[in-house]
């Protein structure tokens, strides 16, 4: 199993937003929509994979001077979730982000992956919000 950069508007981008789509939106009864990938042409897109099968993916956005990335969209196929491959790639990301200058890593989790973000070293910030109705929390990791 690999981690690799996914190419905007590609095969294997098409290929993360239906993932993202059924995964995020989907249980909600809604569908991605502009909002959620408005701007994605400059932000870096990873997947994990195995056989060239997309298992995962994520979506990073630079914030504050591009010396925090901003972890977004995170999708592991609800048949593999549990099996280690979100903590895979995020710990495949977490080296190539420090490798490339950036010292932190936020995120918005929802309050259910609060646990798993914690395993990984990533602290709660502020309180519970709402989020496509659903309760967030903001999250943060030095690198």
């Amino acid at each position: 199993m690999y981690t690799k950069q996914i190419k905007h508007n590609s095969l294997d981008y098409m290929a993360a937003l239906k993932l993202r789509t059924d995964i995020l939106r989907r249980p909600l009864g809604k569908q991605l929509s502009f909002s959620d990938t408005a701007g994605e042409e400059a932000q870096l897109h990873f997947g994990y994979y195995k056989h060239h099968h997309l298992l995962a993916c994520v979506v990073i956005k630079s914030v504050r001077n591009a010396a925090t990335a901003k972890l977004r969209q995170m999708a592991v196929d609800t048949h593999l979730q549990g099996q280690g491959i979100g903590k895979a790639l995020i710990v495949d990301i977490e080296k190539i982000l420090k490798q490339t200058g950036y010292k932190t890593i936020e995120l918005s989790a929802r309050k259910t992956a609060k646990g798993f973000y914690e395993k990984l070293g990533y602290n709660a910030l502020g309180s519970v919000y709402l989020e496509h109705g659903i309760e967030h929390l903001s999250m943060q990791k030095m690198l």
